[in-house]
């Protein structure tokens, strides 16, 4: 069993469940404690379950939760030095910490994590290729741009959490101030729906069984219109065995994917 389920994902919190067997982590706790415990057990998950949370950056839409979670809870956490030297992950003091850094893999239980190297606006901010008896997620919700490496960690995936965060155009006449905009859309904000799309036909081989995309603006961007640009991605490039699209929202966790 190798199974993915985003159980949120936008600009108010972000985490995602990966189980293999015996294993179970969290990527990112952007939600209050309560949000996470509500969210693992309506998947038949809890938080005693979990192995590891990987935490991918400090910003408060993926660390909200934990502290009260690592309170709560003798879990370890996985994250970048640099990102533990936060203002937001001393206030965390996860009592329990493994630093970890791009380009070395380490294990947990019966799951291979392989952290790289994201462009965003935090300390050191990573995405993670997290794999296990050949099967292999790619997940990756904030970056400003497709970097080389990052294309190649995401390249021949059988399942991908992939960030769509705004449509251009939506996002440029919306109510957002110029400077905010200006970061969004900038080489260390968000992918919007087009870059999203071009890195997915990039990337997607005929592994690939299912693609979430994750971190939909509410005030800039529809569900619609970010799988649309990614179906006419896969179209392009000829189908590519038609991996399904999900869209995760902020408000409940999708349904839980798998690459059979």
């Amino acid at each position: 069993m190798f199974e993915v389920t985003v159980l949120g994902s936008g600009s108010s919190g972000n985490a995602t469940l990966v189980r293999s067997g015996r294993t179970s982590i969290l990527i990112d706790a952007g939600f209050s404690y309560r949000q996470i415990c509500l969210r693992l057990h309506a998947v038949g998950c809890g938080p005693a379950d979990l192995d590891a949370v990987l935490v991918s950056h400090e910003h408060g839409d993926h660390v909200k939760g934990l502290r009260i979670l690592c309170a709560r809870q003798a879990v370890p956490v996985y994250t970048a030095v640099a990102t533990l030297a936060t203002r937001e992950l001393r206030e965390a003091a996860p009592a329990r910490v493994e630093p970890i850094r791009a380009g070395k893999e380490f294990r947990v239980g019966e799951l291979t994590v392989e952290p790289f190297c994201v462009p965003h606006d935090a300390a050191d901010p990573l995405g993670f290729a997290v794999s296990c008896n050949g099967l292999r997620l790619g997940y990756v919700t904030d970056l400003g741009f497709a970097t080389a490496l990052t294309r190649e960690r995401l390249r021949d995936c059988h399942l991908l959490v992939l960030e769509a965060n705004h449509d251009r155009d939506m996002l440029i006449d919306g109510p957002y101030p110029w400077p905010v905009k200006q970061r969004i859309l900038s080489r260390f904000g968000h992918l919007s729906n087009g870059a999203a799309a071009e890195l997915l036909g990039e990337v997607a081989g005929p592994e690939l069984r299912a693609v979430v995309l994750a971190h939909i603006s509410r005030h800039n961007n529809l569900p619609e219109l970010a799988r649309a640009a990614c179906e006419e991605s896969l179209q392009a490039c000829g189908g590519l065995g038609r991996p399904r699209i999900l869209v995760a929202g902020q408000d409940a966790p999708t349904e839980t994917v798998r690459p059979d």
